[in-house]
């Protein structure tokens, strides 16, 4: 896979997820208790060892993992996928963050094949009258 199919792959999870893959504590983690997974460890696959957890993608044994995995693909924008599933609370941060990282890296990216990200769930339209 090219630094393209990642991200796609990548955006398409998120936006199937719809959320961040956080710990019992809070804590953003390659695989949650619940099943979900973040940018990166939705690609780790059977590769994942719980002992990556609180690892960053640059430290060496998840580094190893994944050049083993995606040898043609850049650490650097790993790296940002990663900080942009675990800083990005709201919808604008995470396509704010993903339109980032596909300037930088000559990525295409388009906003609503991110649409699900924290999606709100009911909209109040403060226009009707209710009287």
């Amino acid at each position: 896979m090219n630094n393209q199919q990642v991200f796609d792959k990548v955006v398409a999870h998120l936006n199937a997820q719809g959320c961040r893959s956080l710990s019992a504590t809070g804590d953003c983690v390659y695989l949650a208790p619940n099943g979900n997974m973040c940018a990166v460890g939705c690609l780790l696959g059977d590769a994942y060892k719980p002992e990556m957890e609180n690892m960053h993608v640059e430290t060496p044994v998840v580094r190893n993992v994944i050049e083993q995995l995606f040898p043609n693909v850049s650490i650097n924008m790993l790296t940002c996928l990663q900080e942009a599933h675990d800083r990005s609370a709201t919808y604008q941060q995470i396509v704010q963050q993903l339109d980032e990282i596909a300037a930088d890296h000559h990525l295409t990216f388009n906003p609503d094949d991110i649409n699900n990200w924290y999606k709100p769930m009911n909209k109040i339209d403060w226009s009707v009258d209710i009287a």
